[in-house]
This record gives structure tokens, sequence and C-alpha cells, in this order.
């Protein structure tokens, strides 16, 4: 049985992904100086991110597969369009954040590739949890 449990993911060296808060922590130095930032995703969003995340294995993600396991089984309605918007606005969030814009790529009218050479899987060991 595996014990560990993945809780977020780091994307480069300093953009981390919070699953369970729905935020992305990342760190910036600016006129303000330097700091932590934060940016709440909404659930759907999050959703997004963690499935494109969970498969960046490399291989072409379909925009329907996508569909599928974001919206149509929660309950939720799923298209083009919806899609197009939520991962506009994810790509935005992102951005802020400075994640480079060629983390996640279009393939035209297919679907969507990660670079995953970017992602590192953040996990505990639930035995060394006290």
């Amino acid at each position: 049985m595996d014990e560990t449990s993945r809780f977020g993911y780091r994307i480069k060296n300093d953009v981390y992904i919070d699953i369970s808060h729905r935020r992305i922590i990342f760190f910036s130095s600016d006129k303000s100086g330097n700091g932590i930032h934060m940016l709440a995703l909404r659930k759907t969003m999050m959703r997004l991110l963690v499935y494109l995340l969970e498969n960046a294995n490399d291989r072409l993600i379909t925009d329907d597969e996508i569909m599928q396991n974001v919206w149509d089984i929660y309950g939720l309605s799923s298209s083009n369009q919806r899609l197009w918007q939520v991962m506009r606005d994810l790509k935005k969030k992102l951005s802020i954040a400075g994640v480079p814009d060629d983390l996640i790529t279009r393939a035209e009218r297919k679907g969507y590739h990660l670079k995953q050479k970017m992602i590192i899987t953040l996990q505990y060991d639930r035995n060394q949890v006290n």
C-alpha cells in the first residue's frame, strides 16, 4: 500500500501549487521588495490545473478528456468555449506567478501538452506525520 499523499506541485523553482487551499504561491522581488504572493483559484480552475499536472506525461491531453474529467463527472456542463475561457484565465494567473508560457501549450483543435520536466510532485509520507 502506498503511504504517500500528494499535497501539491512545484513548477520550476519558485512556484508552488497548494491543492487543498486552491492557491498558487510564488516568490517575487519587485519595487516594494521581496515577498511571498498568493493567487486564489476557483474550484473548476484548480481541478483543471491539477488534472493537467497529474497527466503531464508528455502526451496530448485531449479537450474531450479534460472536459469529461474536470466538468462532466462533477455534474457541470462542459463546452469548448468554457474550457478555452478557464484555460485562458488559468494561464494568466500562472503568468503572473512567473510560470513560463510554454508550460501549457495548445495542440490546435485537439488538446494540450505540458512540459513535464518543469513539474515536481510534492508529497508527504503518512507514516512520518505525527
